[in-house]
């Protein structure tokens, strides 16, 4: 080969692989955490169990006034399901369509007495029993919701999610400690609730009688069923899995109890499992109706009177109602709808006492956070508190994180300001 010849081939294959070297992009990864996995090894129940945590985005920045609703999503289908439903709890919760909450699946299914099926499954007449319920119940009570109170600042209001064969242990607590749980959804369990827990009795007859003699136990039940599920062309199974919902809806509707309230609700066009979603939606709604939650800041600080005042009586009534402490959104993202956006705007419309009561609030609630204060500093400045707007800077400059260099800018440009005009009051 020609010597010339090689050596321009040699330099092109280098100038290649140089080239593709340096076109290719340098790429770093991390894990996005989502929730935490727990052992909780029960004295009660000699063993181990197992779970997941979702914890509310903002838990490790909220001040220790927040408290957490818990919602217990059971068995199998509470892990495999773990993901979906913390993403639907973190989505309402960070809009204000509900408290934001803790979500925990029980991975290893609750416990449940001999079950009889009464013809619903006809391969078997009896679903054996797994543990003893009463001793899970226990394990609940004096175990696991004192330490997620402890450990996560948990509150009394309670949820338990069951689906399909994970919906025994939630059918069990329902008919036999309504008072354990404030909210109990279950889906697809049109055969469950057929079943019964005593051969004379099925679940549907229990649930009524149980709650006609608490008549004020505060639960509710949600019922959500796929018409997939009730509707398969085949006579025999259809009749019975439509009766059962029929019976069910028909039975809750004539409970006169003042602390019960029910929903059933059959999804059109759906399957057994892939109506989740749009159950859990329905679910949440039914208890915490967006026309309560949802309030519109800008119409609550339109009213007369203290703007901060207007805004916590909405969640202080909401408290009242739900038994919880329910709190005002510190912050949201992309949104006029909390404390931090509306000091804004009553900033911008010379509301300057309003903005500083709402700033200071909002500190409160996020007692880490550098923003308030500078947005307090703002207020004082347009207030000519210049002595008070170098005391909020200096509170904020104590606290800005090492990421938030645009903060710091800010606030220097703010001092520079301040200087201008003579640096007090």
């Amino acid at each position: 080969m020609n010597r010339l010849l090689f050596v321009s081939i040699v330099f092109t294959l280098f100038a290649s692989a140089a080239f593709a070297n340096s076109s290719e992009s340098e790429v770093t990864e991390e894990p996005l955490v989502y929730g935490k996995h727990i052992w909780f090894k029960s004295a009660i129940l000699g063993t181990t169990t197992s779970m997941n945590i979702y914890l509310p985005s903002s838990f490790e920045r909220a001040s220790s006034e927040h408290t957490y609703p818990v919602i217990f999503a059971n068995g199998g289908h509470g892990e495999e399901f773990f993901l979906t439903l913390s993403g639907v709890v973190k989505h309402l919760g960070e809009l204000d369509r509900m408290p934001e909450s803790i979500v925990v699946s029980l991975n290893d299914s609750g416990y449940y007495p001999d079950t009889y099926t009464n013809g619903m499954w006809s391969s078997r007449d009896k679903l054996a029993s797994y543990g003893d319920p009463e001793l899970y119940v226990r394990h609940l009570e004096e175990e696991l919701f004192p330490h997620l109170r402890k450990h996560y600042r948990a509150n009394d209001y309670r949820t338990i999610i069951g689906v399909s064969g994970s919906a025994l242990f939630p059918l069990y607590s329902l008919t036999h400690h309504p008072e354990l749980f404030d909210l109990h959804i279950l889906t697809t369990s049109h055969d469950m609730i057929g079943m019964g827990f005593q051969p004379d009795k099925d679940i549907i007859d229990q649930l009524v009688d149980v709650i006609k003699s608490n008549s004020d136990t505060k639960t509710a039940l949600y019922f959500g069923v796929a018409d997939d599920d009730i509707d398969r062309g085949d006579f025999d199974r259809d009749e019975k899995y439509q009766k059962n919902i029929e019976r069910l809806r028909k039975s809750l509707s004539n409970i006169s109890a003042s602390g019960f309230k029910s929903k059933v609700e059959i999804f059109p066009n759906e399957r057994h499992y892939d109506m989740y979603i749009k159950a859990m939606l329905s679910a949440f709604e039914f208890v915490f109706p967006e026309k309560r939650w949802a309030k519109k800041f800008r119409e609550l600080i339109a009213q007369p009177g203290d703007a901060l005042a207007n805004i916590e009586k909405h969640y202080a009534i909401l408290s009242e109602e739900y038994g919880i402490k329910v709190l005002p959104k510190a912050d949201r993202w992309n949104s006029v709808n909390s404390l931090r956006t509306i000091s804004r705007v009553l900033l911008q419309d010379d509301r300057i006492q309003d903005c500083l009561s709402v700033a200071k609030r909002w500190a409160e609630l996020r007692p880490g956070d550098a923003q308030p204060y500078h947005r307090m500093a703002e207020a004082h400045i347009k207030a000519s508190q210049l002595q008070l707007a170098n005391e909020s800077i200096d509170m904020a400059l104590s606290l800005v994180k090492t990421d938030q260099a645009w903060l710091t800018e800010s606030l220097q440009k703010l001092r520079k300001e301040i200087n201008s005009k003579g640096g007090s009051d």
